[in-house]
């Protein structure tokens, strides 16, 4: 009678560890998939932690986009800001400017070897050119003769509203593509020098070449 009570347990025992290995063995499968197809794919699906660039993430510029109602990005060394990025942005309730103002849905940003980002939330990265359209600019940080060209222009808001400035604050303006607005400008005069980093959260907008 014994000997079948220490059978059972045994086979109990084998059962629970054979579940066991099979369940760790499709979640490592599933990772490995996901991660080759990121990898592959040069897209990456993070969630509420922090991340490094060269070890996590492969260097490159990215289009930042929120899996869920709201996340939140940053780095540890500051390079981004504590910025917040709303999924289907549309969705949101019809409010004034202030409201709307810094209200963006993507987020573009250039990562290199050594920097961090904190997510809070579930974002996607998918990797996109180092050039940018000056003509359709979206949220995001931009260096000036890399991501954006040198020269004189007007910042014109396209939709939104959203703040423009760069590290230093010699730019440093709130835009509304609403012309109509008693609060803030539809465009500013604006010289991008070379190795600039501007920053913008400005849903879209546009460079205009002034011509002398």
């Amino acid at each position: 009678m014994k000997k079948k009570r220490f059978s059972k347990i045994l086979l109990w025992i084998a059962i629970v560890f054979l579940i066991t290995i099979v369940v760790i063995t499709l979640r490592k499968g599933r990772y490995l998939i996901e991660r080759y197809r990121s990898l592959n794919n040069e897209s990456y699906t993070l969630t509420n932690t922090i991340y490094r660039v060269g070890q996590h993430i492969k260097p490159g510029r990215f289009r930042i986009t929120s899996d869920i109602k709201k996340s939140g990005i940053s780095s540890l060394e500051g390079k981004i800001p504590v910025t917040y990025i709303y999924n289907n942005i549309e969705k949101l309730p019809i409010g004034t400017e202030d409201y709307w103002k810094d209200k963006i849905d993507t987020f573009d940003v250039s990562l290199s070897k050594g920097d961090t980002l904190s997510v809070k939330g579930k974002v996607r990265l998918n990797r996109i050119s180092e050039k940018t359209n000056y003509k359709d600019v979206g949220p995001g940080i931009y260096r000036v003769g890399i991501n954006l060209p040198v020269g004189r222009y007007y910042w014109t808001a396209k939709l939104g509203v959203g703040r423009v400035w760069n590290q230093t604050k010699r730019m440093d303006f709130v835009l509304s593509n609403d012309k109509k607005s008693s609060q803030f400008k539809a465009r500013y005069k604006v010289n991008l020098e070379k190795n600039d980093i501007i920053y913008s959260n400005v849903e879209k907008s546009r460079l205009v070449p002034i011509v002398h």
